[in-house]
């Protein structure tokens, strides 16, 4: 015998369901592109950092010393 208020709750349970899969793959994926920005920002952090640390003591300060010479003082 047919059970119309069973057949409705089965397909409510199963819409249900794949509504919050849906929803849970979405903001898994907003998770993984937030990240990937992040962790590319950091990296190119890490990349400046790395770059300063390499540039010679001798370039900065000729650099430092341009710099003051170019601001005018009052």
């Amino acid at each position: 015998v047919a059970n119309a208020q069973r057949n409705i709750w089965v397909t409510e349970t199963a819409l249900t369901t794949a509504l919050n899969t849906s929803y849970f793959a979405e903001q898994v994926a907003t998770f993984a592109i937030v990240m990937g920005i992040a962790l590319l920002l950091a990296g190119l952090g890490f990349a400046v950092l790395t770059f300063r640390a390499l540039v010679p003591e001798q370039n900065r300060e000729e650099a430092r010393a341009q710099a003051m010479a170019a601001v005018p003082t009052a």
